[in-house]
């Protein structure tokens, strides 16, 4: 098993089913088959059967398959790519006026802990 312990910036990042990755990724499109903890910022995210996922998801467009499972935030946004490098790589982009939104205690967030059986039938 391949294990890294990163952040990635990529064009396209597939995780393959037997590799591991803890820590950040930024990329245009990332496909996970094997296991990712930690923060994503892609335009599309496509988890598929067999993955494991932990931790926020920023995207335009997420997929979960039958067989993925995902535990943590959902985050849709037209600009999911739009990071400072103030404090975390991965941190949001500031507002305009400086200000960073900060999500407030009595605020929901949109929040998933679901594994999806492989032999479900349409």
């Amino acid at each position: 098993m391949a294990e890294f312990r990163a952040t990635s910036i990529a064009w396209r990042l597939c995780l393959a089913r037997n590799a591991q990755l803890e820590g950040g990724v930024i990329a245009e499109e990332v496909r996970v088959r094997g296991r990712l903890i930690g923060p994503v910022r892609a335009l599309r995210v496509r988890l598929q059967p067999g993955s494991h996922v932990e931790g926020c998801i920023y995207h335009k467009s997420l997929s979960v398959e039958q067989g993925a499972h995902f535990e943590g935030e959902s985050h849709p946004t037209e600009d999911p790519l739009s990071f400072s490098l103030e404090g975390s790589v991965l941190a949001p982009k500031p507002r305009a006026n400086n200000e960073r939104r900060e999500v407030k205690p009595h605020e929901p967030a949109k929040r998933f802990i679901r594994s999806l059986s492989e032999s479900r039938s349409a």
